[in-house]
């Protein structure tokens, strides 16, 4: 049993048509792909990766290579904006070779699996929710003949209707969890950095509930922790390996402040040098916990503030204010971590015009190094989305397939073309202040993911200019 997996990359628009300049991203390892090599390769699989996502590759090429390296099983990790590009690579595949088996997972085959399968018959089966042991298990009975349905966590068809097996349960103990290989893709494909920047997840899942977001709703707001321990094994892996900086990418890293504290303690007395990343949350940690990260060679703090209007925030369910906003940078600047990164979201459904000019000078006046904002979008399974529905703003039968900018569809929202205006006068604003470009140049040169994130700003203003 020959099986590949795949990165699905962003090669189409949610409406099918082609992207001119394919969305390459080059920033970040897939750690999803890898989870679920490592439990195949232990059970003595044949398993080869590929990250679309990186490659600059077209459909049709890639599609021919799989087929022509006899690929039984072809595994693709599908995420709502790489959703249609996905489609694309089965089609493509079962017109090739319909004995080619393609295996739907991540997110947008969890959330929308019964849509997937009861339209596009390139598709075998969806597995949902935390996929490792789910995709083996299917794998077995595949290759034994075994009846599927005896699988947990699948959504498939029997001739030719949809089924659903019940779901699998949720991994409780991560540690079980080999480390990833990065070198499987880091040796065929080109990563910032030359593959010395890697991500690292210390947790699954988030216990809160935003609006905008679709991780409570796979996960059911359960968040399940590595230890300490395995999570600084990890560090030291990954440092005798010649990574150099470390993305933290977890959903809710700083959750527990006192466990925090305890991996940054266990990276000091291992010796560790890394540099590293982490999201954060400003209603979490106090300025110990950032100190102690500080120490332990946390470079960037970054933050989702989301809006300056507290009515929004409330709206989003984000459970902050924008004081905490305030108080969290003062606390990371304290701490000495050199580096805070702050995202904001405009065009809520009831957000004026005066409320958004309001965020983003509340954002230009902030502390911090990297500042980011994004119009909202409306994915599916949130809970936007289903209000979106309940207002007769969005159609599930239709609507579903890839997420869709909030003005684009709500007439209550500012327009988007007044957004990206604003959002494109903001950015230039920020890259020629001086007292921004005087305090940050230093940082920005010694620390290459903030030097990438700054030459992507600079190309995209050059792009709309």
């Amino acid at each position: 049993m020959k099986i590949l997996l795949v990165q699905v990359g962003t090669q189409y628009t949610r409406d099918g048509k082609i992207i001119d300049e394919p969305i390459i991203v080059e920033h970040s390892l897939p750690l999803g792909i890898l989870y679920l090599g490592q439990v195949l390769e232990q059970e003595n699989y044949e398993v080869e990766y590929f990250d679309h996502a990186v490659a600059d590759i077209s459909v049709d090429k890639l599609s021919k290579w799989i087929v022509k390296n006899d690929f039984n099983i072809v595994g693709l990790t599908v995420l709502t904006a790489t959703f249609i590009t996905a489609v694309k690579i089965a089609q493509k595949l079962k017109s090739l070779n319909k004995n080619i088996i393609v295996v739907f997972g991540g997110p947008q085959a969890t959330i929308c699996h019964d849509k997937i399968m009861e339209k596009y018959k390139s598709v075998d089966f969806c597995v949902r929710n935390d996929g490792e042991y789910t995709f083996l298990n299917l794998i077995k009975h595949i290759e034994s003949n075994k009846p599927v349905s005896d699988v947990r966590g699948i959504t498939y068809r029997e001739n030719g209707k949809v089924k659903y097996t019940e779901n699998a349960g949720l991994i409780d103990d991560l540690d079980k969890l080999s480390f990833p290989d990065r070198k499987v893709l880091t040796d065929k494909h080109k990563y910032m950095m030359s593959g010395l920047i890697s991500p690292i997840i210390t947790t699954r899942g988030c216990p809160y509930n935003c609006k905008f977001c679709t991780c409570h709703i796979i996960y059911k707001r359960r968040v399940r922790f590595r230890s300490v321990r395995n999570v600084v094994d990890e560090l030291i892996y990954l440092e005798s390996e010649g990574f150099k900086e470390i993305m933290i990418v977890d959903d809710c890293f700083t959750l527990k402040p006192k466990r925090v504290e305890k991996i940054c303690e266990l990276i000091k007395k291992e010796n560790i040098d890394l540099k590293w990343h982490s999201l954060a949350r400003t209603n979490l940690g106090g300025l110990n916990m950032y100190r102690q990260m500080a120490t332990a060679g946390c470079t960037t703090v970054l933050f989702g503030f989301e809006s300056a209007t507290q009515r929004i925030l409330d709206y989003y369910n984000k459970q902050i204010t924008p004081d905490l906003a305030i108080k969290s940078i003062k606390k990371v600047r304290k701490a000495n971590i050199p580096n805070i990164s702050g995202g904001f979201i405009i065009g809520a459904p009831t957000e004026t015009f005066k409320e958004i000019v309001n965020t983003i000078k509340f954002g230009l006046k902030l502390n911090i190094s990297i500042l980011q904002f994004q119009i909202l979008n409306i994915t599916p399974g949130t809970l936007i989305y289903k209000e979106f529905i309940e207002k007769g703003w969005i159609n599930d039968e239709t609507d579903w397939e890839g997420s869709i900018p909030a003005p684009d569809i709500c007439p209550t929202a500012v327009p988007k073309k007044i957004l990206n205006k604003l959002i494109e006068n903001a950015t230039k604003r920020l890259l020629t202040n001086p007292r921004r470009i005087f305090r940050d140049y230093y940082n920005f040169i010694r620390n290459e993911y903030q030097s990438r994130y700054i030459r992507g700003l600079l190309k995209s203003i050059t792009n709309r200019i």
